[in-house]
């Protein structure tokens, strides 16, 4: 039977903790104001049960074998004030506070106090309760945002796979040349596997039905000539399979350097991929065997394609009109991603840059920001901000988004 007796008066003047620049707790810094220094690593971390949220304090219980003390917490943009029940009154941070702090440190990061800063996470998670899920541990509690909130401004980084403002000043889109089609061989957008490579091409040689309509099955990758098909490229195709080669390079060589493309900035290196590829799209519009292919790596090379791994797509000279519609209520509002096509809305449509497929269709977006933007707007779904967040939020997102794109 546990005898630990619980400290219920009101919880002593508060001290207060300065943030660092980075709005985190310097547990060094906090030891050094302790009363009981000589007494921190003799005291293991307390258990924190968290007790209640109102008017911006943040009341925790934290159970010591010496007795049970309440704790009260809440921030402003400078400091962390934290009284304790205990009522110490020495000057300095009594141990109770500062083996709290560690162990909710320890658990959730030097970070987690900014939280309690005025229209932060817990002003919003207990103001919105279909917002965050609210999870009690033995280290307090923590607040999880919930999946359909999708990305949530301002507390999640905005500024994939550019910042804002970078992404609306990218150059206007080059030219292309429509050419007249040809019955051809077969060419392979390969699609690498959960997006860690760009996109590049890949050929092959199939054998067709009479009516020189279908691919009846394929026989290989690559522009060698099979004397079974007896077929061989066309100068054009040949100049297509050659560039394709170089561009395939480049997209292997910048997946050496820099690793998963959606988790570094863009550089001008990925500019230079995506005019590759305004170069090569309209010569995949003149040929009629062209593929979606899904790519796990160079051993598929080995043998002859899978059919399985691909899916027949039209090359369309549409391009895509980008637009964003903002949706509104109970306090929160979210921004997400439109697509039309002839003017008409589309939905069930898949992006993997710098393309959109549709309905067994491929379209090419018409500039390198429009393939920016829709990839960072694809990657988190959508942008949830509050009501309290929205001046904020229209001076860093909206405002500049509506100065380039359509808002609904």
């Amino acid at each position: 039977m546990s005898t630990a007796k619980l400290n219920t008066h009101a919880p002593s003047a508060s001290v207060a903790i300065p943030f660092t620049n980075g709005n985190c707790i310097s547990l060094e810094e906090l030891q050094k104001q302790s009363i009981d220094g000589l007494l921190l690593k003799d005291i293991a971390h307390p258990l924190v049960k968290f007790q209640a949220y109102k008017n911006h304090q943040l009341v925790l219980k934290s159970k010591f074998a010496t007795g049970d003390y309440i704790l009260t917490f809440n921030a402003d943009s400078k400091d962390l004030h934290v009284a304790c029940s205990c009522k110490n009154k020495a000057p300095g941070i009594c141990i109770h506070i500062f083996k709290t702090i560690d162990a909710i440190a320890y658990k959730y990061g030097n970070k987690y106090f900014e939280q309690l800063q005025e229209n932060k996470q817990f002003d919003i998670g207990f103001k919105y309760p279909d917002a965050y899920d609210k999870i009690e541990t033995d280290y307090g509690i923590t607040l999880a945002k919930r999946k359909e909130l999708k990305q949530l401004y301002p507390f999640e980084n905005t500024s994939w796979p550019l910042p804002l403002s970078d992404m609306l000043a990218l150059e206007p889109a080059i030219e292309s040349v429509a050419r007249e089609k040809r019955a051809a061989v077969v060419f392979f957008v390969a699609l690498p596997y959960g997006k860690r490579q760009f996109p590049f091409i890949l050929s092959g040689y199939g054998k067709l039905s009479k009516g020189n309509d279908q691919l009846v099955s394929w026989v290989k990758f690559g522009p060698e000539i099979d004397e079974a098909i007896g077929r061989p490229y066309t100068v054009d195709q040949l100049g297509l399979y050659l560039k394709a080669g170089e561009l395939r390079k480049k997209v292997e060589e910048f997946a050496k350097k820099y690793g998963d493309v959606y988790r570094i900035s863009w550089n001008l290196e990925v500019q230079e991929i995506f005019q590759e590829w305004k170069i090569l799209y309209p010569l995949l519009q003149d040929e009629i065997f062209v593929y979606a292919y899904k790519y796990y790596g160079s051993r598929q090379l080995r043998g002859r394609p899978s059919k399985a791994n691909a899916r027949r797509v039209a090359i369309s000279k549409k391009k895509p009109f980008v637009y964003f519609k903002k949706d509104s209520i109970k306090g929160k509002s979210q921004l997400s991603l439109g697509i039309k096509i002839d003017r008409k809305p589309i939905s069930s449509y898949r992006v993997h840059f710098p393309f959109l497929f549709h309905n067994g269709t491929m379209y090419m977006f018409d500039s390198y920001q429009d393939a920016v933007i829709v990839q960072w707007i694809d990657n988190i779904g959508c942008i949830t901000f509050f009501a309290e967040h929205k001046k904020d939020f229209d001076d860093a997102i909206l405002t500049p988004l509506s100065q380039k794109y359509p808002i609904l």
